[in-house]
């Protein structure tokens, strides 16, 4: 088809056109009621549809049937470019100067088709609009895109924004025929040739690879790092400030000089923060202080997995502090310098919880099958730690074991907070056999532990008050709170608490007993402690560690923390698998 003819300025003022001789011009074709269907309206054209029929007034009547075919067919034709070349010149003419109702009606009509053929007509519309394809430049191209860009919705103007700007089709041919990407082994190069056709629309995929092939970094790594970097940028190659961050890695000296183990654990971590910007960001920090560099390769993979993991208890926590305090605070400091306040951020471990306080809904998954049997017996006077009371006896089997639960039949104090006899079944239920099998009993206290002042001063803390306490003997006790406890907070203290009788069965009192001397030995050699509370003692270290232990039991964290506390957790396993460590 040839050109259209000369077009006028399509300002308000010029708006104008002979109405009887368009009708004698276009004779039989019914070109209004077509517009009329397009947008939606009843009445007569608008301006802007009138606009649209003073320029079908210089196309010849083929042309304007065949768009009227098309159109009648399919309101929201337009979307689909298709057809024969008339159609589709008399086609993007309505599609550029339709009022802007007729856009919006066309987008519903759209929306009614499947996903793939929804995108598809959305990127070819945006293709279009934005490439200007029709008159470019012209008045009316920049008419077109306004109406449209007020039609659609900001996620389909970032998608009109990538349309504008296409990868040249050049682009994907230049990365698979360079060096880097040939000296890639066969598996790895089908690897990205797999993830560039997945992302064939999105050209963020293809730049991202490109760039980190093409960094200097890259060209220095050996194969097997070159594997490992791009298989990290792979894990999310769509969002470009995890692109920049893992090119920043490649290029970071630190990566160059450590060595193969710490490089690969550098490249993981990051992988496994590809969702976290932050947290790479803390990543990134550490390794741009030149005092990292002075570390050992076994100082350096412990910090690495202080600061790396993607666990709530510690790592995160961990990089918080980092960002406020350490990475600030090394710039502009020597080498050295920087290397001991690394040394004392991971010694401290300032951002530790006081008490490991389980996620909720831990355990959850991982409760046992248990039973209350009711009715209780009433008992007149059960001695309570804090005295003789009136108390309700209830028996809570576990997985055929019964345990004895003695509730208070009045509450000490309507001020207190007081766990019911449901969340105490379950609690037992949460946890290990080899802790419920030495549980004896449990009471739960209407009053607070009548020692707290002796642990008060014990752990240098005024405000202290006991919640939970169990003995050698097995018996556990509950006491109230001034703040309601939920269930995984009684779950993980009852883990802790009866973790106490299990470490004093096996091993006895940890200030006499040689039985405690290797987890002593893992203290240290693991260098992390589970809370801050966990540091008062070897004995309130293993419980802590043992709440951590099934509290990241079974989840993605898991690895995590045996990285972080490798000999307990071993010491932990043989312990529950009843075996000589």
């Amino acid at each position: 088809m040839g050109d259209v003819g000369p077009v006028r300025p399509l300002s308000p003022a010029s708006k104008k056109f002979d109405a009887e001789a368009l009708r004698e011009s276009l004779e039989d074709v019914d070109v209004q009621g077509l517009l009329q269907k397009l947008a939606g309206e009843q009445g007569p054209p608008r301006a802007e549809t009138q606009v649209v029929l003073e320029l079908l007034s210089k196309k010849s009547k083929d042309e304007l049937q065949a768009a009227k075919d098309a159109l009648a067919a399919d309101p929201a034709g337009f979307l689909n470019m298709q057809g024969p070349a008339a159609a589709d010149a008399a086609t993007r003419l309505l599609a550029k100067f339709v009022a802007p109702n007729g856009w919006a009606a066309a987008k519903r009509t759209a929306k009614q088709r499947p996903p793939e053929l929804q995108q598809a007509q959305l990127e070819q519309l945006a293709k279009r609009a934005g490439e200007k394809e029709f008159l470019p430049d012209s008045v009316e191209a920049k008419l077109v895109e306004k109406e449209y860009l007020q039609c659609i919705t900001p996620e389909e103007r970032q998608q009109l924004t990538t349309a504008r700007q296409p990868p040249a089709p050049s682009e994907r041919e230049a990365l698979e025929n360079s060096p880097n990407f040939k000296a890639l082994d066969a598996a790895t190069q089908q690897r990205v040739r797999e993830v560039l056709s997945r992302n064939a629309g999105n050209p963020r995929v293809l730049r991202a690879i490109a760039g980190l092939l093409g960094s200097e970094g890259f060209s220095r790594l050996d194969a097997a790092d070159r594997k490992k970097a791009l298989g990290t940028l792979l894990r999310n190659p769509a969002d470009p400030a995890f692109a920049r961050d893992v090119r920043a890695l490649v290029d970071s000296p630190a990566l160059a000089q450590a060595t193969p183990a710490v490089r690969t654990q550098l490249m993981e971590t990051l992988g496994a923060l590809s969702k976290d910007a932050p947290g790479r960001r803390a990543i990134l920090e550490l390794v741009r202080q030149a005092g990292f560099g002075k570390l050992s390769a076994a100082e350096q993979g412990r910090l690495l997995n202080y600061l790396g993991g993607t666990n709530p208890e510690i790592s995160a926590p961990a990089r918080a502090l980092f960002l406020r305090t350490v990475g600030p605070q090394g710039v502009g400091q020597s080498p050295e310098r920087q290397a001991a306040e690394l040394r004392k951020f991971i010694a401290e471990q300032s951002s530790a919880e006081e008490v490991l306080s389980p996620p909720r809904g831990t355990f959850t998954r991982k409760h046992a099958e248990y039973q209350v049997h009711r009715p209780p017996e009433e008992v007149k006077d059960y001695p309570f730690p804090s005295g003789k009371a009136a108390a309700l006896k209830y028996d809570v089997e576990v997985n055929g074991r019964h345990v004895a639960v003695y509730m208070p039949k009045t509450p000490g104090s309507p001020k207190d907070n007081y766990h019911s006899i449901e969340q105490v079944a379950k609690g037992l239920a949460s946890i290990p056999p080899q802790s419920l099998a030495l549980v004896t009993k449990v009471s739960v206290d209407p009053k607070r532990n009548p020692e707290d002042a002796h642990w008060a001063k014990e752990y240098h803390d005024p405000h202290f008050s006991s919640y939970m306490t169990c003995g050698a003997d097995g018996a556990v006790t509950i006491y109230p709170t001034d703040v309601a406890q939920k269930q995984e907070d009684l779950d993980g203290a009852l883990i802790h608490e009866t973790g106490h009788a299990l470490s004093m069965s096996r091993w006895g009192n940890s200030a006499t007993d040689k039985r405690w001397d290797a987890w002593k030995k893992a203290i240290i050699s693991d260098g992390i402690s589970a809370s801050k509370y966990a540091k008062n003692s070897p004995d309130e270290d293993f419980a802590e560690t043992l709440k951590m232990y099934f509290i990241v039991k079974g989840t993605p964290q898991e690895a995590e923390m045996r990285r972080l506390m490798p000999e307990r957790f071993r010491l932990i396993d043989a312990l529950l698998a009843e075996k000589k460590p």
